[in-house]
């Protein structure tokens, strides 16, 4: 069984809280600690590339080189794409959402955000990373 961690945002304090999240509880109204002040973020149970833990609100880089779909062949041309991570209920798993608001209609894979993917910041500390479009292809 894996661990469920989660990570807050303060909109007030505009800061990250990532360790030993401590939330009490009101006999009367839940949680007290968790008003609309915070945004919650689960741990995806991945890691990136760089060994980093992926979480919702993640703002990841993929880049892969371009082949040829009819034979395979590799094309020396590099693609790159920034997305965001977030919550599918369609798919019941984490997926991508791209600058355009399209959600991908995959689940996160183990075996590809650990070779292919890198954490380049999150939606509220980096919300620049998503305002243009960030696909390109090069050589």
């Amino acid at each position: 069984m894996r661990e469920i961690k989660f990570r807050a945002w303060n909109k007030i304090t505009r800061k990250m809280i990532t360790d030993h999240l401590s939330w009490g509880l009101e006999l009367n109204f839940g949680f007290s600690n968790l008003t609309s002040n915070w945004i919650m973020m689960q741990s995806t149970g991945l890691l990136d590339k760089q060994g980093k833990e992926v979480f919702e609100g993640d703002v990841l880089l993929v880049q892969s080189e371009l082949i040829l779909i009819r034979t395979g062949e590799k094309t020396g041309k590099m693609s790159s794409k920034k997305y965001q991570v977030v919550w599918s209920d369609k798919i019941a798993g984490f997926c991508g959402k791209d600058e355009q608001g399209k959600i991908s209609g995959w689940a996160m894979s183990k075996d590809i955000v650990e070779k292919f993917h890198k954490i380049i910041g999150n939606i509220y500390e980096n919300p620049e990373l998503l305002e243009e479009t960030n696909v390109t292809a090069c050589k």
